[in-house]
């Protein structure tokens, strides 16, 4: 029989040792607040369970920046199905050719976001696989690059 006190000692340890490896990217302060500041809105769409993605945006001081949290435990799907993609649209009270999807996962983020007309960009900063072919409209080395793309977008 495992010891409760060992195994609530080592799940504590687990979770700090996981938060402290939480970190925000950078510009991705800078580069939200620009578009909050220019009126965009801004989701999340993950597949991770509520809990979960909203610890991670609580711990990443983000709480207070996003219109939409959509979770695996608000739609019981995965990436890349389209379903996530239309949820967040008609919460966002946008059409597709309004959006823009920002993601590290091509097989997930660019496939599901491009099956609803969305376009992409392919946040290379995040991958950790080397992929050489995202399939996204655009590919960035920073996601201060994503302003640029919707002044671009906008005729700024």
């Amino acid at each position: 029989m495992i010891s409760n006190k060992l195994l609530a000692a080592a799940i504590v340890a687990y979770r700090r040792a996981k938060d402290s490896s939480l970190l925000v990217y950078p510009n991705v302060q800078r580069t939200l607040i620009h578009l909050i500041k220019h009126g965009i809105k801004i989701a999340v769409v993950s597949d991770a369970p509520s809990r979960e993605a909203w610890m991670r945006i609580y711990y990443l001081n983000l709480h207070h920046i996003f219109d939409v949290v959509l979770t695996f435990d608000d739609t019981k799907i995965h990436k890349p199905s389209p379903i996530l993609f239309k949820m967040t649209l008609k919460r966002l009270d946008i059409n597709p050719d309004e959006a823009l999807m920002v993601g590290d996962w091509p097989e997930r983020d660019v496939v599901g976001a491009n099956q609803v007309g969305i376009k992409t960009v392919f946040a290379r900063y995040g991958d950790t696989s080397d992929i050489q072919h995202s399939g996204a409209d655009w590919e960035v080395d920073d996601i201060y690059e994503v302003v640029h793309i919707v002044d671009e977008l906008n005729g700024v």
